[in-house]
């Protein structure tokens, strides 16, 4: 997976994933932003693409590269989501989750895997 991060105002990060080096010119598979939200949060919004946990895992591993310490986001309500992210609470519309990226990234080292 190769990922290109490009700053964009407030501390905030773009990225743009493809499947390989070799794709860069073309097929774009997920475009997301990393909103800063201070203090070492990141909100993943503006998601463009198929999320998959694969994806997922290599959005949070950038965050974590990128500084952040705690990864947020919103799904439409009963959608499923990474299993690496913990429920913070629901509305009437969306679910909210979020995952602390060094607990995360440190598993996943030990273990090969979230």
């Amino acid at each position: 997976m190769y990922i290109e991060v490009q700053d964009i105002p407030e501390g905030s990060k773009g990225l743009r994933i493809w499947d390989k080096k070799e794709d860069y010119l073309d097929d774009i598979k997920v475009m997301a932003v990393l909103l800063n939200k201070g203090n070492g949060v990141a909100e993943v919004g503006l998601v463009k693409g198929a999320i998959s946990n694969e994806i997922n895992i290599a959005i949070g591993l950038e965050a974590y590269k990128l500084g952040f310490n705690i990864l947020q986001f919103t799904v439409v309500k009963g959608s499923s989501v990474s299993r690496w992210a913990k429920f913070i609470k629901t509305d009437d519309q969306f679910d909210y989750y979020q995952v602390d990226l060094g607990a995360a990234v440190d598993y996943f080292l030990a273990n090969g895997s979230i």
